[in-house]
């Protein structure tokens, strides 16, 4: 009896455990479930996220806010690569210019006294006066200016390789051209393609950070720029097509309610005509007719006026606003950097039109204030807009010129 009772408990131990197996299985996987379900939850919401945030970016206001944000990152990050650089270099090249000017003194001042210091007097001889002194002679005046000026042009060619090698060229090394105001003036003319020249990166560590800047900058910019001119565009058809041309637009309006007026009349001139007994020939098919009619030109009267004509802006608008945006700019730097009306134009233009000659420069001076290259770079930003918004009405208005030609 006692083996049969062990091994009836045997199989019933092993009953249990294949019973029991399965429901430890399936409490797993739907663990397993609940987590992978939590994880997709957890994706959505994360891809959701990152939806509305590239949403945002895209925008209007989210455009603005990058290139704003990435200039002044741009220079926080070219002022911390480039300034301490810079006051190294300047300092090196101090110290090699005071001692080649040292050694040019010494230069000019042994010959000088080599060139002028007489001879002691040679003893009389009978032939000659007691009191006669004899001096010898040195370079005449043409030789010594000569040489002097040999030692001057040396002296030159020395200061222009020190120029050329550590990027100095005589300035006081308390007051370095790498502030962040000149550093965000440079980000700003990297991503515009401007490019001015007058202070460039010297380290490698710069010069891979600018490319690298550019290579991303400049597209965000331009994106920036065709969506922001957009906007700018429509908002001025509007202003021009309401308020400036309010009268010519009122007129065309009269005008083509008059012109429907009068078709509606002909339309019904031609509904009302009767026969010869004085009765309209009514008869089903031209009643569907005449109703199917009026029907499409009802619908055609909807369309026209649902559908308003595009308003395109004429040429010599485009370009006095951008003629008067130069011209409000020359007299800005006019007066904040002492230049010519002429000048402050030329600078405007070159800027604008992305030339960026380098040859002026606003805030360059030792104690120009930081606000005037803020300044600076808010009118290119605002200016490359303007010119872009101004680009594209020229373009659609030259395009509406060529197909009115072609209708012709």
């Amino acid at each position: 009896m006692l083996p049969q009772q062990d091994v009836s408990m045997a199989y019933d131990g092993i009953y249990r455990n294949d019973i029991s197996t399965p429901r430890g299985n399936n409490n797993t996987r739907s663990n397993n479930a609940n987590d992978g379900e939590l994880d997709e939850v957890q994706t959505s919401k994360t891809r959701l996220f990152l939806k509305k945030i590239g949403k945002f970016l895209f925008s209007h206001v989210g455009l603005v806010g990058l290139v704003v944000v990435y200039a002044a990152a741009g220079g926080f990050l070219f002022e911390l690569l480039e300034a301490h650089q810079e006051k190294l270099n300047c300092q090196e090249a101090e110290g090699e210019l005071r001692v080649q000017l040292t050694k040019l003194k010494q230069k000019i001042v042994t010959y000088i006294q080599y060139n002028t210091t007489t001879t002691p007097a040679a003893p009389p001889s009978p032939s000659t006066s007691p009191t006669l002194t004899y001096v010898i002679e040195r370079d005449n005046q043409s030789v010594a200016y000569d040489k002097i000026a040999t030692m001057l042009y040396g002296y030159r060619d020395f200061v222009l390789d020190i120029g050329s090698n550590y990027r100095y060229y005589g300035g006081s090394c308390s007051s370095p051209k790498w502030t962040y105001a000149n550093a965000l003036l440079f980000a700003i003319t990297i991503i515009t393609t401007i490019g001015y020249g007058n202070i460039t990166p010297v380290t490698w560590e710069g010069q891979i950070c600018c490319i690298c800047y550019a290579t991303i900058g400049i597209p965000i910019f331009l994106l920036c720029i065709a969506n922001i001119s957009g906007v700018l565009g429509e908002m001025f058809r509007f202003i021009y097509g309401r308020i400036c041309c309010g009268p010519c637009h009122r007129i065309k309006e009269h005008r083509e309610l008059a012109r429907k007026a009068k078709l509606a009349e002909e339309r019904g001139v031609s509904n009302n005509q009767t026969d010869g007994n004085g009765w309209a020939a009514q008869d089903d098919n031209s009643l569907k007719k005449r109703t199917n009619t009026l029907a499409n030109q009802a619908n055609v009267d909807e369309d026209e006026e649902i559908e308003e004509p595009r308003v395109t802006v004429p040429l010599t608008v485009t370009m006095l606003i951008i003629a008067a945006y130069i011209w409000f700019g020359s007299m800005m730097f006019h007066s904040f950097e002492q230049w010519t009306s002429t000048q402050a134009g030329y600078f405007c233009f070159i800027t604008l039109a992305t030339i960026g000659f380098g040859d002026f420069v606003p805030g360059q001076g030792a104690d120009d204030p930081a606000f005037k290259l803020i300044i600076g770079a808010i009118y290119v930003l605002f200016g490359m807009a303007i010119l872009a918004m101004c680009f594209d009405l020229m373009q659609e208005e030259i395009v509406a010129k060529f197909r009115w030609i072609g209708r012709k």
